[in-house]
Order: C-alpha cells, then sequence, then structure tokens
C-alpha cells in the first residue's frame, strides 16, 4: 500500500487544488504543490477516497503507473482501492494456523 503523501505527490497541483476547494481546507499558497499536498494529508476531512474519486479512470491508471502499482482494472473503485489500500470487496484472507501440540499427560 504506497503511503497517502506518495500517492497525493502523483497528483497535479489542479487536482490537489480542487481538492482544497471542495473540502474547504486552509493553505498559505495555493501555488505551492507542497503546500497543498500536507494540507490535504493532514486534513481530517479530505479522505483519500474521497480526494480520488473525481479523477478519470485513465489519470487514476496514471497515478497506479507512477507508483509502481498494477494499472489493470476497469472500474475506478478497483484502481482507488489500491491506491488507498482498502479493499471493499474482498474480505481479508485469514490463514488458520495450527494449535501447538500439547504432550499429552503422562498417567503412572
Amino acid at each position: 500500500m504506497p503511503a497517502l503523501r506518495d500517492v497525493l505527490a502523483h497528483l497535479t497541483r489542479d487536482e490537489l487544488l480542487a481538492a482544497v476547494v471542495r473540502f474547504e481546507l486552509d493553505v498559505a499558497h495555493r501555488r505551492v504543490k507542497n503546500q497543498l499536498v500536507d494540507a490535504v494529508a493532514s486534513s481530517k476531512k479530505a479522505g483519500l477516497a474521497d480526494v480520488l474519486a473525481p479523477l478519470s479512470r485513465y489519470r487514476l491508471k496514471q497515478v497506479c503507473r507512477g507508483l509502481g502499482l498494477d494499472e489493470a482494472g476497469k472500474e475506478k473503485a478497483v484502481l482507488v482501492e489500491r491506491l488507498t489500500g482498502a479493499s471493499a470487496k474482498t474480505a481479508p484472507i485469514v490463514v488458520p494456523t495450527a494449535a501447538p501440540e500439547q504432550p499429552s499427560p503422562r498417567t503412572p
């Protein structure tokens, strides 16, 4: 799963600015990309999935490619899940572990 700031760093300044405006975040200088990344990353209002939702499927594939992630998928939701590390459609796989064998009690 990529880090939040890594994903945000792959967005354009205009995409970040749209998120800042949408979530009404305070930024000292809207022209400085690093400040936009800081504002979105530290916001409790703006979740990463919410920031990525307005992007096109093609743009999400570009971000995945830039982060070295698999860009396969026909649905935006799959790409957003891959970028956020969330998996709403699949439950985590739980592998049962064998309990260590207990020594049998010795009878006299």
